[in-house]
């Protein structure tokens, strides 16, 4: 039977080179994707409509590693992504970041929502020279390379709308992060999980919603399975058997 995810996010690295007030993951950690993690996934995976790739600092050379390894074992398996996302601190400039993307965006196979975001948020403006000169960088190399504008800027954050997550709890916004239930549905011997997101984090396990600190993230009730096990089977037992149609 097929399988098609709409939204995965995929941890990188939980490595990163600034501390947000504001992060909901809460401290870094000295961790990276592991690619027996990649492998035990991706091969129960048959199309995916969107990957995002987060952290962490997922431009660090750990998360870039990371993120060569999944289009690998993608390759592997035969496994076919539409688009791509990610959003970068834009602190360090590296001359790998921009290949990166280009490699991305001939890899994927649709590029319809493909892009990259540079936090210009009040929280990274410390860095806000530095986000500038990477941004005409990033920009004009895209551009020369592929013809496209994929660089946008992700905007202010209101301080009520930061999630009590990680460091974030400090603002007691009363945001609470409540990811949607996913949407099963099968067609034709083909599995399709919509709404909401499965993440794969470094500690090998599938997680639901994106947006928990690295603490919640290992609670059991938001873990559906480890990457080794039939992930899919996980999600039924969870959220409630399929029913196939025909």
């Amino acid at each position: 039977m097929n399988t098609t995810l709409y939204n995965l996010v995929v941890e990188v690295t939980r490595r990163c080179n600034m501390r947000c007030s504001h992060c909901l993951r809460g401290e870094p950690q000295n961790k990276a994707m592991k690619h027996k993690h990649l492998i035990n996934f991706l091969k129960q995976v048959d199309y995916i409509s969107d990957v995002t790739f987060t952290g962490g600092e997922p431009t660090l050379p750990s998360g870039i590693k990371a993120i060569y390894d999944f289009m690998d074992v993608c390759r592997m398996f035969r496994v076919s992504v539409g688009s791509f996302y990610m959003v970068t601190n834009a602190k360090v400039w590296r001359p790998e970041i921009p290949r990166l993307i280009v490699d991305l965006y001939h890899f994927c196979d649709n590029n319809e929502v493909s892009g990259v975001d540079i936090s210009i948020d009040q929280f990274h403006d410390s860095i806000a020279l530095q986000r500038s000169a990477f941004r005409r960088r990033l920009n004009d190399i895209l551009w020369a390379e592929i013809g496209e504008d994929m660089v946008k800027d992700r905007l202010e954050i209101e301080y009520e709308n930061v999630l009590e997550q990680g460091r974030g709890r400090q603002y007691n916004s009363g945001a609470e992060y409540n990811p949607e239930p996913p949407t099963i549905e099968t067609y034709n011997n083909e599995i399709q999980i919509m709404d909401g997101e499965v993440y794969l984090n470094c500690n090998g396990n599938v997680v639901w919603g994106c947006d928990w600190s690295y603490l919640d993230q290992d609670k059991p009730e938001n873990i559906i399975c480890h990457s080794s096990r039939n992930f899919v089977n996980a999600l039924q037992r969870k959220y409630g058997p399929i029913e196939m149609e025909v």
